[in-house]
């Protein structure tokens, strides 16, 4: 079996080499027999051969099983062979194109010549003779991208050498030597994981091995089993803490069978136990010393100046942990030419993939000159939380080519024509492939090229496999002070006219960064249909003989921030009594809580002080609507439930109060002065707050607007633009005042022409609501029905919750009471005007001039 190690890396021998020499039960003597009979029976040159690498497939669907969560935290998704060849091809045409390198990957002109000849400053450091570029995949994989440089360096060289008129044998020859010599020692690879690592090293061995290729003594793959994003610091040395910790086991063992010797009676069994252990500690400082070795070198090529070609597929999720040193190379991210952005969503720059790309701009800014290519999330294309990176790559860069392959079934994107569309890799979220050169004349912003390709998965591939048949590019014009990285059209158009609306967090910016509602973290006890009810289950802890008495009762909270016991005391003094109000725990559905932390675990008290008083109102909407088009607004003039407009937590409900503080005169308004200045020079009067929260709301209630800007709406939050005419405010704000008076159900009739027909109780049986669309019947129970409920108002959706169904199904096992029969009623009714309003909101928009002539832009930069 150990001839079968890989002979790339002597960490890598002595690693395996330990593992295989390890001690095993006898009773697997025959299972290690066949393993190794099989394993030196294998073909692995004919494992390989086959485009889809089944070996590979094998381990991706392997960590599926054994540990989804690590694979989906470190991005352990296949790579397809034709992405992977995209990638690097493209890479190898920008070394040539913008660095006038004419081989490429393959080329091997030096930092001498190269400074001589473009007049360049070769990097502090640099070992002015050795070859320019060099190619670091600082997230290595199963090593799919350095397979391909050696492919594309092999067809290079075979083309210049046939062209000077040698034969096959020579070229065999000659590519031998030219690997060992002038290629490898210029590919680099880090791999955090350890399984992939040795996956690529096999993948890479078993390659040179076909090419005919054999390593000399010393020497090896330059591929490291570290993290390419912790800090560049030193490692242990030999006689460190960290290096002895590496051989403690062996240690132990010696002074274990120490101990044996001088206890048993059986020298001869103790003697050989000592025997064992004092070769267990040889490998293991053995073992010590090359794992030392392996963070030098990984280390000194960390800090290596030199590396000009940066390329890879790097993880998409976000680590648990993010070093200092990582979290600082995407600060200047958060800024554009020198001006800090506000980002609702700066969290998002912390993403493995983006400190990635800061990590390979910043390689390439050190050397001077280089390129990156990647293949990523598709997000920062065009998100708002990444003009800062835009912007950025613009500087550093002299040419950017990128292509957006989508595949996003997140955004719910809307592919040209009537095919699907579907995603490269084996995941929902889009991807895209950058590849930047930086020139030796870079300065200014670069040149930026944008292209984009949809469809099934199999066609995509095949456009990425030809080179004559490829992405269709077309130069990007600056947007504003976006710098998008998308085709332009009809799509951009309505991304720039969005990007000029005000933001919601910014009219509302009186009350801070936008924050969501409450959260009670155990809706069992905290949320109730009647004050009575609320009470009752407050009894429950308070009554209860112990914690496991109450658990058994209740569902409760399990986090740190509530303790049992702590609740019991208190709650036994009574003060919950004063904080017991109404709350909106979805759409129209109206429930009691306690505004008290040990029943309202997370109150959120920065946005629901201000809903305490009467008299307030809050808009609620939200920032990602994940699945759902975006139907996510609603009106509160109480505090509000944190999944109040959908049960996906990451369509949280986030709270806009419209006042701040107590009640009356002593309140302040909420809204940004500036906003309010700008309406005021538009109507010629300052506009009651009111007034401007109600036109608001209309227009984001208004059906047009919404397929408008669907693809922005689904993904940040909404922006409004403002009128150009005064008229046109003040129709749409008389519509908003009347949805919001609707949706509070304070101007519904008080006999809705909505009736619960039949006879019986008016109890909601399991499995009901069933509609029935054919008599516009809502039926409770076999003998109960809401009616006349037409399909529109049935299916009518507030966010992610078709409002009828969700409001009775709540109410499942309960006999609703004559107010709750009543409530319905009224609600069937304010849905009903709600249809017929936003019909009159499309129709006094297109009489205005329809979108955008209706409107205009907010003047300014509201982003940054």
């Amino acid at each position: 079996m150990h001839a079968l190690l890989p002979p790339t890396s002597d960490f890598l021998r002595a690693l395996l080499d330990a593992l295989v020499r390890g001690r095993f039960s006898a009773a697997l003597d025959w299972l290690l027999d066949d393993l190794t009979d099989a394993l030196a029976r294998t073909r692995f040159d004919a494992l390989f051969r086959d485009a889809h690498e089944p070996f590979l497939r094998f381990y991706e669907r392997f960590l599926d099983a054994y540990d989804p969560a690590l694979r989906e935290r470190r991005g352990v998704y296949y790579t397809p062979d034709a992405a992977a060849s995209y990638v690097v091809r493209a890479t190898d045409r920008a070394l040539r194109e913008v660095l006038g390198l004419p081989l490429g990957l393959a080329d091997t002109t030096t930092w001498r010549a190269y400074a001589a000849a473009r007049g360049v400053e070769p990097p502090a450091g640099v070992d002015v003779d050795a070859p320019l570029v060099q190619v670091l995949d600082p997230a290595l994989g199963t090593g799919a991208f350095l397979v391909r440089v050696l492919d594309v360096a092999r067809e290079t060289m075979t083309r210049a050498w046939a062209a000077e008129g040698r034969g096959a044998p020579a070229i065999a020859a000659r590519w031998r030597e030219h690997l060992g010599a002038r290629l490898l020692p210029r590919l680099a690879g880090f791999e955090v994981m350890l399984a992939p690592y040795v996956v690529a090293h096999l993948r890479l061995g078993l390659q040179l091995a076909a090419a005919g290729f054999r390593f000399g003594p010393g020497e090896r793959l330059r591929l490291f089993l570290t993290d390419a994003l912790d800090p560049w610091a030193p490692p242990a040395t030999a006689d460190s803490p960290t290096a002895n910790e590496a051989a403690t086991p062996g240690r132990a063992s010696r002074l274990r069978a120490a101990r044996a010797f001088r206890r048993r009676r059986w020298r001869r069994d103790a003697l050989r136990q000592a025997s064992r252990a004092a070769l267990a500690s040889r490998r293991a400082r053995r073992l010590a010393a090359w794992m030392h070795e392996e963070a030098r070198r990984a280390h000194q090529l960390k800090r290596d100046r030199s590396i000009t070609v940066v390329l890879g597929n790097p993880p998409y999720g976000s680590s648990a942990r993010v070093s200092a040193w990582s979290r600082d190379q995407v600060t200047r991210y958060r800024e554009l030419a020198g001006r800090p952005l506000r980002l609702a969503q700066g969290k998002w720059l912390l993403n493995d993939y983006v400190r990635f790309l800061a990590h390979a701009e910043r390689r390439i800014l050190d050397a001077g000159v280089g390129a990156l290519g990647f293949i990523t999330d598709h997000s920062y294309l065009d998100g708002d939380t990444f003009p800062g990176l835009r912007h950025s790559l613009l500087t550093s860069f002299s040419r950017l080519w990128a292509l957006d392959l989508h595949g996003n079934l997140k955004r719910r994107e809307a592919p040209p024509g009537a095919a699907p569309d579907e995603n490269v890799f084996e995941i929902q979220q889009g991807v895209a492939v950058l590849v930047a050169a930086r020139g030796p004349q870079a300065d200014g912003l670069g040149e930026l090229r944008v292209a984009e390709l949809w469809g099934a998965r199999a066609d995509k591939l095949a456009r990425l496999a030809r080179d004559g048949d490829g992405p269709r590019w077309t130069a990007r014009a600056r947007e504003g002070d976006r710098y998008l990285f998308v085709r332009p059209g009809a799509g951009a158009e309505r991304r720039e006219e969005f990007a000029r609306f005000d933001g919601i967090d910014d009219l509302f910016s009186g009350s801070g960064r936008p924050a969501p509602g409450f959260l009670t973290t155990h809706d069992e006890l905290a949320i109730a249909f009647t004050h009575d009810e609320l009470a009752a289950k407050v009894a429950v802890i308070v009554e209860s003989a112990s914690e496991a008495a109450a658990r058994a009762r209740l569902t409760l909270c399990r986090q740190p921030q509530w303790s049992y016991a702590r609740a019991k005391a208190a709650l036994r003094e009574g003060a919950w009594r004063e904080a017991v109000r109404p709350c909106l725990y979805r759409p129209f559905d109206r429930r009691w809580t306690a505004y008290d932390p040990n029943v309202l675990v997370h109150r959120r008290a920065r946005v629901s002080q201000h809903l305490l008083a009467p008299g307030n109102l809050a808009l609620l909407t939200t920032r990602v609507t994940k699945g759902d088009d975006f139907a996510h607004v609603f009106i509160t003039d109480v505090i509000a439930e944190v999944i109040c407009l959908s049960s996906k937590t990451s369509a949280n409900a986030f709270v806009f109060p419209l006042y701040l503080g107590g009640s009356g005169e002593a309140r302040a308004c909420g809204l940004d002065p500036a906003a309010l200045a700008g309406y005021a020079a538009l109507l010629g009067t300052a506009p009651d707050p009111r007034a401007l929260l109600a036109y608001v709301y209309a227009l984001l209630h208004s059906p047009s607007y919404r397929a408008r800007y669907n693809g922005l709406l689904v993904r940040q939050l909404p922006r409004v633009p403002r009128p150009r005419a005064p008229a046109l405010f003040d129709r749409l704000a008389r519509l908003g005042h009347a949805l919001i008076d609707a949706h509070l159900l304070r101007s519904a009739p008080a006999e809705p022409r909505f009736w619960l027909a039949g006879d019986g109780a008016a109890e909601v049986a399991p499995r009901m609501p069933r509609y029935d669309e054919a008599g516009q019947r809502a039926r409770i129970n076999p003998r109960r029905a809401f009616t006349p409920v037409p399909p529109a108002v049935w299916a009518f959706k507030v966010g992610g919750y078709a409002v009828c169904r969700k409001w009775l199904a709540a109410r499942r096992g309960r006999a609703l009471t004559p107010d709750e029969v009543s409530t319905f009623r009224q609600v069937l009714w304010a849905i009903s005007l709600t249809l017929r309003v936003q019909a009159e909101l499309d129709a006094a928009i297109a009489a205005a001039g329809g979108w955008p002539g209706a409107f205009q832009a907010a003047p300014g930069d509201l982003e940054a």
